[in-house]
């Protein structure tokens, strides 16, 4: 602001084009213009420099508490042995196939620790009045909700896919039925893929495809267990059929040939 003043002062002064030039004593020179400049800058930089410090206060603080606060709940919840719970009901057979270190206990620390950070340089943001980033990191953080939602529905979808497929397995060895093994994979991985379809879902990750692709996968299995069982099942389906006829029909003569019986020995009594 300065600098324009004393150009506007010293607008009609400045030399002209016609090779005129300006009364001595009236004109500011190439040097003391630099001067002014820089005595702006310098002026600006000292009345914004309480907010920089206070944005960096503010950010070294958060991220100590944010630290400090995910070691804190991930000790919490590893003393409630979440982890081995969850290994009991089949988290570790994810882990192991997968290779991938799962552990509840470290999910919801960092979770804790990354939103917290966020706030804080969300916070640093608007003590240094920068809209955009501010913009951007409250988005983040609505965002949140939608991650965590997103890991429980695969965790329960693990959790049933595993239960299902040892029903399957079990109910299968029971009735000793080929294939079983082959067949409760399948049980397990079809539930498992569906809530990670789900997953993606609240996550809003290309929704409309993943609903169309949901939809796809199902037609498709319907499809594929009609042909396969119109095709290679029609003789079995038949002698199924055939069967539950004649149980209907000899359940159907079973009361006629009781009360016959009954009649007879009624008389009989007699």
């Amino acid at each position: 602001m300065q600098l324009a003043q004393l150009l506007n002062q010293t607008q009609g002064t400045l030399p002209l084009s016609t090779g005129t030039t300006a009364l001595p004593g009236t004109s500011l020179t190439f040097f003391e213009r630099v001067q002014a400049a820089f005595q702006t800058t310098v002026d600006s930089l000292i009345a914004f420099l309480p907010e920089i410090l206070a944005a960096l206060v503010v950010l070294i603080i958060g991220w100590i508490v944010a630290v400090l606060l995910g070691k804190l709940v991930r000790k919490l919840l590893s003393l409630t042995r979440i982890d081995k719970a969850l290994d009991k009901v089949g988290l570790k057979q994810v882990r192991d196939e997968t290779g991938l270190e799962l552990s509840i206990a470290r999910f919801v620390g960092d979770l804790v620790k990354w939103f917290l950070i966020i706030v804080s340089v969300l916070a640093a943001a608007d003590i240094l009045r920068l809209s955009e980033i501010s913009v951007f990191l409250r988005s983040i953080l609505l965002y949140f909700p939608n991650v965590v939602v997103a890991v429980v529905i695969v965790i329960i979808g693990v959790l049933v896919g595993n239960f299902v497929q040892r029903l399957v397995l079990g109910a299968g060895k029971t009735a000793k039925l080929p294939s079983i093994p082959l067949i409760s994979a399948f049980a397990r991985w079809s539930v498992i893929v569906f809530s990670v379809l789900a997953a993606l879902v609240q996550l809003q990750v290309a929704a409309s495809l993943i609903q169309i692709l949901f939809t796809g996968v199902i037609a498709m299995l319907a499809i594929a267990g009609g042909l396969a069982f119109g095709l290679g099942g029609k003789n079995y389906a038949e002698h199924l059929m055939t069967r539950f006829r004649e149980t209907a029909e000899a359940d159907s003569h079973s009361p006629k040939k009781s009360n016959g019986s009954n009649d007879k020995e009624h008389m009989m009594g007699e």
